[in-house]
């Protein structure tokens, strides 16, 4: 007749000891070790507390149309600007016709490039040697860390032949300072970086308005720079076509408790887990082979 094993169950052996035999000291020191040795493991990784972290978001960008331009040549300079009281003071200003057009080609309602095209009347027998271009931009990051402040794009391009036409390509880029933040709204570089409270004109030049501007924690520049120039003498306008992209952004940030707290236990988990199966490994040949005395039972 066939035998059949309809039913099976684990013996459970019980080791015993006293309260102040090595078999109890040994149990203690592989229970402190196996919680403690962990955590130094995970801390000496480096990675334990985490102190900054990094995410990608598009920023926000619209342009403002707040631009200044500045024609320089051998016979003097010209002049605009979309600041009226700034226009007032100035020698040289010739009005420019300008057109710009934003576009979101992936229709996630971000603006992705500004197109700008700036036709400027210039004097009679003045030639172009110098262009520098200074533009205003509302910039807004709200998925992660919420900041608001103003970008600016300056463009300076200069040669020894004098010209009719620049054009140029670049992505307007964020540079950080200091960590973001995440939670409350950080609106510190907002306001605009040309007022007119200041009643001295060298305030509104542009070396002063850029170096004041770098003195921001959270400012843009204009970076992966492609241009052309277009040669010509005694030219009746000069003419500057610009193309500049909104990109996608590496935003540094400081993380939040929860998420550090999060990070680090995660961290330890991985290495208990290794030396919980350690532990359960050194009781059963310890004490399986009797190497510190115990008392048995089923």
């Amino acid at each position: 007749m066939a035998v059949y094993t309809l039913f099976c169950e684990g013996v459970q052996r019980k080791y015993k000891a006293s309260l102040c035999s090595k078999a109890t000291v040994f149990i203690v020191f592989l229970s402190f070790a196996t919680v403690v040795i962990p955590f130094i493991f995970a801390y000496k990784d480096l990675g334990f507390w985490k102190k900054i972290d990094q995410y990608q978001e598009q920023p926000e960008v619209r342009f403002k149309r707040r631009l200044i331009v500045v024609l320089e040549g051998g016979e003097g300079l010209v002049f605009w600007s979309s600041f009226p009281f700034l226009n007032s003071h100035a020698t040289g200003l010739s009005v420019p016709f300008v057109e710009d057009v934003e576009e979101d080609f992936d229709y996630d309602g971000k603006m992705d490039e500004l197109s700008l095209a700036i036709q400027m009347p210039l004097p009679r027998k003045f030639d172009v040697l110098c262009v520098k271009i200074l533009l205003l931009f509302d910039c807004r990051i709200a998925t992660y860390t919420r900041v608001s402040y103003e970008g600016v794009a300056f463009i300076d391009h200069s040669s020894s032949i004098s010209g009719s036409e620049l054009s140029l390509a670049a992505e307007l880029r964020l540079h950080q300072k200091e960590l973001l933040r995440p939670g409350s709204h950080d609106s510190r570089f907002e306001h605009s970086i040309i007022t007119q409270d200041s009643s001295s004109m060298s305030s509104f030049s542009l070396d002063y308005i850029l170096d004041l501007y770098s003195k921001r924690n959270v400012t843009t520049q204009l970076s992966s720079v492609q241009s052309t120039w277009r040669a010509a003498s005694n030219a009746t306008h000069f003419f500057a076509k610009l193309r500049i992209k909104y990109p996608v952004e590496i935003l540094w940030y400081r993380p939040g408790v929860w998420q550090v707290l999060k990070h680090a236990w995660t961290q330890y988990l991985a290495f208990l887990a290794i030396f919980l199966l350690l532990g359960e490994r050194m009781k059963e040949f310890v004490f399986g082979n009797q190497i510190l005395e115990t008392y048995q039972s089923l």
